[in-house]
């Protein structure tokens, strides 16, 4: 089975695949610092069974939220930055994936595309605002295509609050409030701290449900388990390679100086 490690690619608004070397399938990308890997772009987003939801601890680039998707002899795991350059839970992508989780199922197959919209309202300086979000549809793994109809979708279970509806804990995430600080508009840090509870909390509930559990041990394995053993001579322990520690080549070989967290 092969393993696939995605990112977000801020550039693209897509996944991408790192490598150290250059192969068939990637693009040359140099960073700002001058280092050249390779990247693919999964610009159609990635297709998988969904298996499980995790938030792991990465060496350079901190907590991510990864979807584990199986597609035949490809294993991915789609990663989400959790925190932006603040602290605040990133709301690009991430925040939108917390909000539809609630509403997806193990061993389903859908296709997870991130997306980025340019709005009409402009900003100051004149340019427009960019929406960013995480589309989440049933897929058909041997066309490789969305499933048809209202149902293929998968709409968030929490969704921000319009102006004409009145607040409910059950679907809307709270709104930011903004106070003016020198003459600059900021999100207050009390309505921060409150979308942030919440968000934390729907994301413990999910792990619960689509966390990473083991696969149970069958009769056999359960008695050789319980079986009294003797006492090995005690050895050195050996050193992982970083294919036993499962740990993606993005952790090891790359810089990301160039990314936004």
């Amino acid at each position: 089975m092969k393993k696939h490690y995605l990112d977000i690619d801020y550039k693209d608004n897509c996944f991408y695949e790192y490598s150290a070397e250059e192969q068939e399938g990637f693009t040359k990308h140099t960073s700002s610092s001058g280092k050249v890997s390779y990247r693919k772009l999964y610009t159609a987003g990635v297709f998988g069974v969904l298996q499980s939801v995790s938030v792991i601890d990465t060496k350079y680039q901190g907590q991510k939220l990864s979807l584990r998707l199986l597609n035949g002899d490809d294993l991915y795991f789609a990663g989400f930055p959790m925190y932006d350059q603040r602290g605040d839970i990133d709301n690009k992508f991430t925040e939108p994936l917390i909000a539809t989780l609630p509403n997806m199922e193990k061993n389903q197959a859908y296709r997870i595309y991130p997306w980025a919209m340019e709005s009409d309202t402009k900003k100051a300086n004149g340019k427009n605002y960019v929406n960013h979000g995480v589309s989440v549809k049933k897929a058909d793994l041997d066309t490789m295509k969305v499933l048809e109809g209202d149902e293929a979708k998968i709409e968030p279970k929490y969704t921000k609050c319009k102006k004409d509806e009145k607040f409910d804990a059950s679907k809307h995430l709270p709104s930011l409030e903004f106070v003016e600080e020198f003459g600059k508009w900021k999100p207050s840090l009390v309505s921060v701290d409150a979308k942030r509870k919440v968000l934390v909390s729907v994301l413990t509930k999910v792990l619960e449900t689509l966390g990473y559990n083991p696969e149970p041990k069958d009769q056999e394995d359960q008695a050789e388990d319980q079986a009294p053993k003797q006492k090995a001579p005690k050895k050195e322990a050996p050193i992982a390679s970083k294919e036993d520690l499962d740990l993606p080549a993005t952790d090891i070989d790359e810089e990301y100086d160039d990314l936004p967290f």
